[in-house]
Parts: C-alpha cells; sequence; structure tokens
C-alpha cells in the first residue's frame, strides 16, 4: 500500500465518520457510479466460446478477509485521532496518520527478499488482543498508536499474502479482472462498516475481534488456505 493511498484512506475515514449523513450518501453515490464507469469491455473477449470456457472464481472466502482487514486503518485512526484532541495532544494527533504508514514502507521493504512467515497472523492475533486490552485502561496513547501501527502494518503484510494466494488460486483467470474484484470487495467493504460505525460505536471494536479470529484461523490453517500443492 502506498503512502499517496494510506494518506487518502485516512482523508476519507475523518469525511465520512465526521460528515453528514447527507454528504455520506453523496460520496458513495459518486464512488459506485465511478465504478460503474469503468470500461470492462477493453482488453477482454466475449466470445462464446471463452465465457463457456471460463471457470467460477475460486476461494471467494479470502475476499472476505481481505475486505475486513482493509478497513481497520480506516475506522480506528480517527478514533485515536479523537482520544488525542480530548486528552489536549492536538499538535501531537499527526502521530496515528503517519505512524503506520511509515512502519508500513519499512516492514515491507524488509519482506521484500524474505519468505513470508505463517506466525505474522499469529503475532497479529495477539497484538490484537493486546491492544484490545490497553485501549480500556490508562495506557499512554503513544504507545496504543504503536501498537494499533504494528497491528495495521502486519494486516497490510497479510493482505498483501491473501492477494497473492488468491491470484494464483484463480491464475486461469484475467489478472485485471481479479484486480478489479478485489478493489470493489475492499470499497464496498469499507463503505458498509463506516456507515455502521456513524451508529453502532461497537462497530470498530467488533472488527478488530473479527479480524483477529480470523487472522487465527489462517494460522491454524495456512498450509490449506495456502494450497499443499504450491
Amino acid at each position: 500500500m502506498s503512502p499517496f493511498l494510506f494518506s487518502c484512506q485516512f482523508m476519507l475515514a475523518n469525511l465520512l465518520i465526521y460528515s453528514p449523513l447527507s454528504i455520506y450518501i453523496f460520496l458513495s453515490f459518486i464512488l459506485f457510479l465511478v465504478m460503474a464507469s469503468v470500461n470492462v469491455e477493453h482488453g477482454f473477449s466475449y466470445s462464446k466460446t471463452s465465457i463457456a470456457g471460463k471457470k467460477k472464481v475460486n476461494s471467494l472466502f479470502l475476499l472476505l478477509f481481505v475486505g475486513l482487514i482493509s478497513s481497520i486503518p480506516i475506522l480506528w485512526i480517527p478514533s485515536l485521532v479523537e482520544r488525542f484532541n480530548e486528552a489536549g495532544m492536538i499538535k501531537l494527533s499527526f502521530i496515528p496518520f503517519v505512524l503506520p504508514g511509515t512502519m508500513n514502507i519499512l516492514f515491507l521493504r524488509y519482506l521484500k527478499d524474505r519468505i513470508w512467515s505463517k506466525y505474522i497472523p499469529l503475532f497479529y492475533f495477539i497484538l490484537t488482543v493486546f491492544f484490545m486490552v490497553i485501549y480500556y485502561v490508562d495506557v499512554s496513547l503513544i504507545f496504543q498508536v504503536i501498537v494499533l501501527s504494528t497491528i495495521i502494518t502486519l494486516g497490510v503484510s497479510i493482505n498483501v499474502y491473501i492477494n497473492t494466494i488468491f491470484l494464483q488460486k484463480n491464475k486461469t483467470r484475467d489478472k485485471r479482472e481479479l484486480m478489479q474484484l478485489i478493489n470493489v470487495v475492499t470499497s464496498v467493504s469499507t463503505l458498509l462498516f463506516s456507515f455502521f460505525a456513524m451508529y453502532i460505536s461497537l462497530t470498530v471494536h467488533l472488527m478488530l475481534l473479527i479480524n483477529a479470529t480470523l487472522s487465527l484461523f489462517i494460522f491454524v490453517f495456512f498450509a490449506r488456505i495456502r494450497g499443499e500443492d504450491e
């Protein structure tokens, strides 16, 4: 995930959470208009032969996790920024925006020439449970940001790996089509959970708990998800 995309996500989060419902609906409408206007016909063949020979998309359950884990920064960063403001630390409220992106870039560069470890989902699970505990006790906000930034960084790494597995399991299909499907699932998931978070405050906590459970599932069934033949 590029720093530019990270910044755009956080700005969108602030806009969605603190804006009136009418603005939210308008932005949602514009987003889906953009999605609908994408020229999916360009570069694709729709002959009867290709349609008949096209297989169904495999491992759709992986997209569920991708959509969920991609929504964590959108929902939690504004929550911590609000806590900084309430604590009179408004001058430091930029930290929740900057630190996750910085850690994300450094960690992805570290993993660039290394084999992805199956223990990353386990670390994600442990840190998520730990964060849910310290969030409700008297712990330094800076420390909370560091822990959440680590969770987001590990989440991005898991996200990239799950996307890779999904593409490998559907390598007979057009890669552009699959990438568009991933982007649509991520966008829809972000919109839905941001909408729920506007009215149900426990949404952000519930999502973190769901992601922790799914990450533990990925760790336990790592070989099966990856595929023994790969």
